[in-house]
């Protein structure tokens, strides 16, 4: 593929970047049993290296050293998570308990410094200020996570200083390292260096804050605290920060609707924005709210299709979906259905392929690379694609991204990709080639596989058939809701539905609401690959019972006021990050080191 330049470049980087995080939020801790055994050992192991550097014989050090080091380590940081989950009891022990032993780490550095220095008899810095500034540094970390992650703000400081107060209190009880401070000095030292370090966090919080503000009149602190809390707790506070950022934008919404014997018996439906960002946010679960909407309204079954349209056009809110609704409710009235009549063809040009289902003259196209990578097309391409479709011969056009090839590649086809005119040429060939108008008989099916859910991918909206019969010849559209298939299971699907002698295409909506599980990446068929190939066919077969003769129309509307994030705020925010993580690397560590050196000659002024 031809390069995309430094912008394409970027977007592409800082969405690895992004998939590696969601990787490890979405990753499950230790269960709470062995992070306490975790702490022990490693205190124990701790007591054990600091006793071997005083001189101790190994069996000595063993014995006593290793009680030492869960006394003075261990306890504290046990004590610590049990109190502050009391303080906070949403947030999981498990959760508070891992952060507990991340600051021992730290804590245990910095201990086995101290004894070190005092074994050196190092007289420029004193050992105890060092197990001090190791209890500070420990403070700024409590108080980061426990306002940026846990969101406890008002809490904040008072989760920062329990486990450096544990940890000097049990220090000062047991003695390893002489000091010529009193408990009450002690203490005093450690919320002196604390509060030296509670600045150097506010520093770097200002400096983060700082261009994300400037840009967007938003908090960075905030936006973060907000994405993990609604990624740990489902919370859908974030949209009002998408409110603040958003554009409204004018797109279009493609229906396709079938009546068998005077009622609506399926509807397909392409709202030309993006099902995401993840969650339940944005747009994310669009395919469920707008198929149960309007199958309340008219008692069909609807198929809700990935239409032409990226990241950039993800709507700010859920609520976004009522004005896809209303629309969709308006067009179905002024619709003027007659007896369906019409083919189904194949377009293919290099690694593009396109299926053309056209009906009375109107098509609806699916577009798919599988099994390449098969992701999302900008929507100024789509509606290129749609003028193709209608130049080549038909009535009207909606163009549907299949979104169907999970390979690990994060990439998306946009305005001058090679790929953009392999596709148009794909679509040409595809209307070209429509045969000659066939009576058209419809069966559909679905299947909510709630039993499977998010771990395996799947959406609200389960899955989806619409089995079209065409003189015998019988091609189905398999939809699953959810962020893409691996190419394997969907090549299974359509292997199978061959030997019921069925043709197919399996595609998805691309929702993100699956998300939260797997991380950004969380495709159909990583788990339970049997069970959805056998759910399919049952589907497929559950359709080709209830085939009928329809009537059907089509109609492409726009749709206005529409907020999305928006393709200028995407190219900012992307610039906007990279520039703060560019400034971080090097200005965070000066910050923090220039803290620890000024709270350690500072304290020894006390």
């Amino acid at each position: 593929m031809a390069e995309r330049g430094a912008t394409g470049e970027s977007l592409k980087d800082s969405t690895e970047k992004a998939v590696e995080l969601t990787r490890f939020l979405s990753g499950n801790l230790p269960s709470s049993f062995r992070m306490f055994i975790t702490v022990a050992v490693l205190s124990f192991f701790v007591g054990i290296i600091a006793s071997l550097l005083g001189g101790t014989e190994l069996v000595q050090s063993i014995a006593h050293g290793g009680g030492e080091g869960v006394f003075i380590i261990g306890v504290p940081a046990i004590l610590s998570s049990a109190i502050c989950s009391l303080i906070k009891r949403r947030i999981t022990f498990k959760k508070v308990l891992f952060l507990s032993f991340v600051s021992s780490l730290v804590y245990s550095l910095f201990y086995i410094a101290a004894r070190m220095i005092e074994i050196n008899k190092i007289i420029v810095v004193n050992s105890f200020n060092v197990i001090l500034i190791g209890n500070a540094l420990v403070f700024a970390l409590w108080f980061s996570v426990a306002y940026i992650i846990f969101n406890v703000r008002r809490s904040s400081l008072l989760f920062g200083i329990v486990q450096p107060t544990l940890n000097i209190v049990f220090f000062l009880a047991y003695g390893p390292i002489l000091t010529n401070s009193t408990p009450e000095l002690a203490l005093l030292k450690l919320y002196f260096a604390s509060a030296i370090f509670l600045v150097a966090v506010y520093a770097v919080f200002w400096l983060v804050n700082a261009p994300m503000k400037r840009m967007f009149g938003i908090s960075s602190i905030e936006a973060v605290s907000l994405f993990l809390a609604q990624w740990f707790e489902r919370s859908k506070k974030l949209e009002d920060m998408f409110e603040e950022m958003g554009v409204e934008i004018s797109t279009l919404l493609g229906v396709m609707a079938f009546k068998a014997n005077g009622k609506l018996k399926c509807i397909f439906l392409i709202p030309y924005v993006h099902f995401g960002p993840f969650g339940n946010l944005g747009g994310s679960e669009f395919p469920s709210l707008l198929s149960n909407a309007i199958n309340e309204a008219t008692d069909a079954e609807v198929m809700v299709f990935h239409g032409t349209a990226t990241h950039d056009f993800n709507p700010v809110s859920s609520e976004e979906v009522v004005k896809f609704i209303k629309k969709t409710m308006d067009t179905l009235h002024g619709m003027n259905f007659k007896k369906a009549l019409g083919s189904i063809s194949l377009g293919k040009h290099e690694t593009c392929r396109v299926h053309s289902l056209v009906v009375n003259g109107k098509g609806f196209l699916a577009l798919t690379r599988a099994p390449r990578t098969t992701e999302d097309i900008d929507f100024s391409l789509g509606l290129a694609f749609r003028n193709q479709a209608i130049a080549s011969g038909l009535k009207e056009a909606m163009i549907a991204d299949a979104h169907n090839a999970e390979t690990g590649e994060i990439t998306r086809v946009e305005s001058g990709d090679p790929l953009s005119f392999e596709y148009m040429e794909a679509v040409r060939k595809a209307v070209e080639r429509k045969g000659a108008e066939r009576s058209i008989k419809l069966g559909v099916a679905s299947d909510s596989l709630i039993d499977l859910g998010k771990a395996a991918g799947i959406g609200k909206d389960g899955m989806k058939v619409a089995l079209f019969g065409f003189n015998g010849k019988k091609f189905a559209f398999v939809l699953f809701d959810g962020n893409s298939i691996l190419p394997s299971i969907r090549k299974e699907i359509i292997s199978s539905a061959k030997e019921m002698g069925i043709e197919c295409e399996v595609m998805t909506t691309d929702s993100h609401s699956a998300n939260v599980v797997g991380g950004v990446i969380n495709p159909i068929g990583r788990i339970d690959r049997e069970e959805i190939v056998k759910r399919a066919c049952q589907c497929i077969s559950k359709a080709a019972k209830n085939m009928e003769s329809v009537e059907a129309d089509m109609k492409v509307e726009r749709v206005d006021g529409v907020r999305v994030f928006g393709v200028s705020q995407s190219q900012q925010l992307i610039g906007t990050v990279n520039s703060i993580v560019a400034v971080m690397r090097i200005v965070a560590p000066l910050l923090f080191l220039g803290a620890a050196l000024f709270a350690l000659w500072a304290i020894t002024k006390i």
